[in-house]
């Protein structure tokens, strides 16, 4: 990241909670570097959009772009979105990314693009075809349609959920180049690998209309497990609900939630999940005050979140390094542009 060919960089780093020798490694990055600032969770949120929308509050920035611990941004990449994006009327663009995955009945390393070509809000509907890694958004946007959902129901679709609620209103301009590379479905620890999906519970929660409970002026007091909201959605097997909410607070240890989701019975009926039950509050704000305290910065035109959500990335950047270095051999033999 510090690489890159743009120089006005302001990078905000957010570690949710990690427990290996990340926090070291990262507080001498940024005693190095003045363009860095690095933030830790004391304990594991378990919620990239919270991590995210916290590096977005702590930023001064007019323009924002993204990456998690998993990604690869190549050198000019910022620079390739911030010359699109300065074009008049223009607020959100996206560039291509390579998504690697191993093949399902060979196990090879495979991969696919995402993002290469022109995508409407109709398109999101059906599904999401652009990268978090390959967006570049001026705040302006994010003041109007809000940030980052982290409710625990959707985690693992937050930013297909912000594409939706962004495209609604904005269009969202291609960039034909690439951008960068995404590894999470290639690795056994990544958010989609580790977390099921109710694929039924996701999309009708994104039909909610939730932009002004987002909005940065109050996202502070969002409600992460917030069963009010789930009570607006049609009728739905109360199991699915509390499948949810026992696999979150069993991952990030919270073991007062845990204790009120009630067990699952073998024959639940269809209804209005009870919110008679609801947990303990967790707001947004409670999640930011559990940080460490990070550095401010002057005027700076571009800023990046790079979020570590898998509290390993001390460990994963020497595989990355590793991968980086195959990848650049491998496209140098095959004559492939970046």
């Amino acid at each position: 990241m510090l690489e890159q060919s743009f120089d006005r960089l302001e990078l905000i780093v957010v570690d949710d909670g990690s427990r290996d020798a990340t926090a070291d490694y990262l507080r001498s990055i940024a005693a190095e570097d003045s363009r860095v600032s690095y933030y830790r969770f004391e304990k594991n949120s378990g919620l990239p959009a919270a991590a995210v929308d916290f590096g977005i509050m702590n930023s001064n920035a007019s323009v924002l772009a993204f990456m998690f611990d998993d990604d690869v941004l190549y050198r000019d990449a910022l620079g390739s979105l911030f010359r699109e994006i300065s074009k008049h009327g223009r607020n959100v663009v996206y560039g291509k990314v390579r998504m690697f995955y191993h093949g399902p009945a060979s196990g090879r390393e495979l991969w696919t693009p995402l993002g290469d070509v022109p995508i409407s809000y109709p398109d999101l509907l059906r599904r999401n075809m652009i990268s978090n890694n390959a967006v570049m958004i001026r705040r302006e946007v994010l003041d109007r349609v809000g940030m980052y959902d982290p409710h625990i129901l959707i985690r693992r679709l937050s930013d297909w959920d912000l594409w939706r609620r962004v495209a609604r209103l904005y269009p969202m301009f291609q960039v034909d180049r690439w951008i960068g590379e995404i590894w999470g479905p290639a690795t056994a620890d990544s958010l989609g690998a580790t977390v099921r999906s109710n694929w039924e519970l996701m999309l009708r929660y994104m039909m909610i209309e939730r932009d002004q409970l987002l909005k940065p002026a109050v996202i502070t007091g969002f409600v992460v497990n917030d069963l009010g909201l789930v009570s607006k959605l049609p009728a739905l097997h109360i199991s699915i609900v509390q499948d949810v909410l026992r696999e979150y607070y069993a991952q990030v240890g919270d073991r007062e939630n845990l204790a009120l989701v009630p067990p699952r019975v073998k024959h639940a009926v269809k209804t209005d999940y009870p919110v008679r039950r609801t947990p303990l509050t967790s707001t947004v704000g409670r999640i930011f005050a559990s940080q460490s305290t990070g550095r401010s910065f002057g005027p700076i035109e571009t800023m990046l979140v790079w979020v570590d959500w898998a509290n390993e990335l001390g460990t994963r950047l020497l595989t990355m390094a590793r991968r980086w270095a195959l990848l650049v051999q491998r496209y140098a033999a095959l004559g492939t542009s970046r």
